[in-house]
């Protein structure tokens, strides 16, 4: 068992040794690599919360575009439903417009065509009067008549 002693006898101040003299550079070490370590909690802190502002930031734009969004579409929805509107209201105007023109244009066919025919009746009318006068009236009738039209245009 005497024969551990030394070794670890050495080993002790083997330890000692590298404590006393390592001592200084492990703990400045450490306390550097501690301070660094706070220092990255703190950026990543700091991003955390520029995200978290960005986030709400973006939220915040997201909700107002989708309101001007919202409006734009009911604008359109509003301005559609005038137009559609006012095209039924002028093609109701235009349809009661080509009416009234082809109510007048055949009114005035009919009257047109009621004036032919009421011509064309007389002068058929007239030409039947006439032949039947002609075949029912003898030469000295026709000769009374037109001296007795002469007297009358005489005496007026």
């Amino acid at each position: 068992m005497y024969e551990l002693i030394p070794p670890v006898v050495n080993f002790s101040i083997l330890i000692i040794v590298l404590v006393y003299f390592t001592r200084k550079p492990v703990k400045e070490f450490v306390a550097n690599r501690q301070s660094q370590i706070r220092a990255e909690v703190e950026e990543a802190r700091a991003q955390k919360l520029e995200a978290q502002r960005r986030y709400q930031e973006f939220t915040v734009k997201l909700k107002a575009f989708e309101a001007e969004a919202q409006q734009i579409l009911s604008r359109a929805q509003t301005d559609g439903e005038a137009m559609r509107s006012k095209l039924i209201k002028d093609a109701q105007a235009n349809a009661d417009r080509i009416v009234k023109d082809a109510e007048s244009t055949a009114l005035s066919n009919i009257q047109e065509y009621k004036d032919q025919i009421r011509r064309e009746t007389i002068a058929t009318a007239v030409e039947m009067a006439e032949k039947v006068i002609r075949d029912r009236l003898s030469t000295d009738d026709q000769r009374r008549i037109v001296t007795e039209y002469v007297g009358k245009v005489q005496q007026k």
